[in-house]
């Protein structure tokens, strides 16, 4: 990504806080409930942990049909990334002014992480 940035340039990252999870190890995401044009969606997650950094994502999505309903499964490997490791990242590749901004300060659900390119190398 810093490759991608010209001088000057801001970089925003927003990823999924893990610094807790990596400790509490959950096995289940609170499921979701979503209504849009008349239909409803659940939208849940099983975490799978495979070592101490990484768990195998079941993602469920159940929708209304015309006639019922349809459950739809995916499966993704994911490596827990904690804030600490990406701030470190930032310093190798040469990004500047790093700072991170908490979900109740942002009004995003995820942490967001701000960084800059410098104008000039060495700044």
């Amino acid at each position: 990504m810093s490759g991608r940035l010209r001088p000057g340039g801001l970089l925003r990252i927003g990823i999924r806080d893990h610094d807790e999870a990596v400790y509490e190890r959950p096995v289940a995401i609170q499921p979701r409930f979503y209504t849009s044009s008349g239909r409803s969606r659940f939208v849940h997650q099983i975490w799978e942990w495979l070592d101490d950094r990484s768990y195998r994502m079941h993602l469920y999505l159940t929708e209304e049909i015309d006639d019922g309903w349809i459950c739809r499964h995916f499966v993704g490997r994911y490596r827990a990334l904690l804030r600490l490791d990406l701030t470190g990242m930032l310093k190798v590749v040469g990004l500047v002014r790093g700072r991170w901004i908490m979900p109740p300060d942002s009004g995003f659900h995820q942490p967001i992480l701000v960084a800059h390119k410098p104008e000039r190398a060495g700044q």
